[in-house]
């Protein structure tokens, strides 16, 4: 289970999912807060917790519909995702990225 107890959290990449636009490797900070207030849009790209994994994502929300959050990797030829387990809740998204930082 994940607890914050400060608005932001800094994930370390640890994929090529997101590739190019986030390298693996590379460092993101989030925000949780905004998503308690507002919904995830369409080109947001935000960190969730695996349907049915106990693994954290890093994915860019590509549709929305009535039964969740359609989310992709960048890297389509490297990604598990929502063309794999589904659109996912809201309840899933832990926040979104607002800074990436490089290695």
């Amino acid at each position: 289970m994940v607890t914050f107890t400060m608005p932001f959290a800094v994930f370390k990449v640890k994929d090529r999912s997101m590739e190019p636009t986030i390298k693996d490797g590379s460092y993101v900070l989030v925000s949780w807060l905004g998503y308690y207030i507002w919904n995830p849009k369409v080109g947001d790209i935000v960190v969730l917790r695996h349907p049915y994994r106990k693994i954290l994502l890093l994915k860019r929300v590509t549709k929305v519909t009535s039964k969740g959050y359609f989310v992709t990797g960048d890297n389509k030829k490297n990604s598990e995702d929502s063309r794999r387990f589904g659109p996912v809740g809201k309840d899933r998204i832990i926040g979104k990225v607002i800074s990436v930082f490089s290695k």
